[in-house]
């Protein structure tokens, strides 16, 4: 196809130059400020394996050139998966040009594993984390967790003061497993009042007085 672009191009030179001939051109006239009047004569487009070209014609000296067009991309096709990931090894697809066959290549994520059931290597207590295992059963592949501390296991409470009516008692109880003790307050007693006393009758001038006192710590409560 370009060598008939080419010989079509030589056959409108020598028609050009021929024209010349009947009709000369003062090329003194010209030679020494002309400026090429430059037109595009033929376009050859670019494909991704070819590079395509613009030729120029200048009509007044008949001149000529060819300017090269960049590669066109590559016009690609789906991916198509070659080989199937496993959990240990990766796949891998391919896509291909329609118009060159060119190929591209690119892996795919490996699979997940296929892992068994849970098996405990150790109970967890209040002072050391339990651990579980699973292996995947295509691979091999062993996942080891931790499952956490378990809870203390506390006994009964035991009384370490006891609460009054001015101060809060104090229990505590400690882990069979470990022995470490918690302890927690005791809130505090209400007074031990005893009878009311009148400490002033009440009169048409004034209000009575009456009080009552903790058996326990001497408090006063007066109304």
């Amino acid at each position: 196809m370009k060598k008939n672009r080419i010989s079509g191009i030589l056959c409108f030179l020598l028609l050009v130059l021929g024209l010349l001939r009947v009709f000369p051109v003062n090329v003194q006239a010209y030679a020494e400020d002309h400026v090429h009047e430059w037109e595009v004569i033929d376009v050859v487009e670019s494909t991704c394996e070819r590079q395509g070209f613009v030729t120029y014609f200048c009509p007044v000296c008949a001149d000529s050139y060819e300017e090269l067009l960049p590669l066109a991309d590559h016009t690609w096709g789906a991916w198509d998966p070659q080989v199937e990931s496993t959990c240990d090894e990766p796949g891998y697809e391919m896509r291909f040009c329609q118009v060159c066959g060119a190929s591209e290549v690119r892996n795919l994520p490996l699979a997940a594993h296929s892992f068994g059931p849970w098996t405990t290597l150790r109970e967890a207590t209040c002072t050391q984390e339990g651990l579980q295992s699973r292996t995947c059963q295509a691979c091999g592949y062993e996942e080891t967790v931790s499952t956490g501390y378990a809870s203390h296991k506390y006994g009964s409470w035991i009384t370490q003061k006891e609460a009054t009516c001015t101060q809060e008692g104090l229990e505590s109880s400690t882990c069979s497993v470990c022995g470490e003790t918690t302890t927690r307050s005791i809130p505090q007693k209400a007074h031990s009042y005893g009878s009311w006393y009148t400490e002033q009758e009440a009169t048409c001038q004034q209000t009575g007085i009456i009080s009552r006192t903790c058996s326990v710590c001497g408090y006063k409560d007066t109304q």
